[in-house]
């Protein structure tokens, strides 16, 4: 994850971004983080499905998320075919709420299988009203 986001670090013009299934846990969500950084307004799509991500994974980059003004895609679900998953439960859930408030450009957010409970899933249908 280190070379790759170094890697992009010098192109600054990646608009779709497939990083699935990769196991990549919330360890590799500090280069995430940085690859957010380093396409500035060109991202457009971002797949981390099937990472084994939890909630704190996706709090680490929630600020970023929140201020990408390019960003329409994102997905966090699992892939039909992988034996990974990621995990977000109620603290992914509500980051995920923060950011469906805060962030309007923001199309799609592909979310299955991330065990939020009735509490995550509550917190996600109160940011989308």
């Amino acid at each position: 994850m280190i070379a790759l986001s170094n890697s992009i670090h010098n192109r600054k013009a990646v608009e779709k971004l497939n990083l699935a299934d990769n196991s990549i846990t919330d360890y590799g969500m500090h280069s995430v983080k940085s690859i957010i950084k380093s396409c500035g307004s060109k991202l457009h799509s971002l797949n981390l499905a099937s990472n084994m991500i939890s909630g704190q994974g996706v709090e680490l980059f929630l600020d970023d998320l929140i201020q990408n003004t390019s960003l329409k895609h994102l997905d966090l679900g699992v892939l039909e075919s992988s034996m990974r998953k990621n995990s977000l439960g109620i603290q992914g859930a509500v980051c995920l709420a923060a950011l469906l408030v805060r962030n309007k450009t923001l199309e799609s957010l592909a979310v299955n299988d991330n065990d939020f409970g009735p509490d995550g899933g509550e917190a996600i249908g109160v940011a989308l009203v």
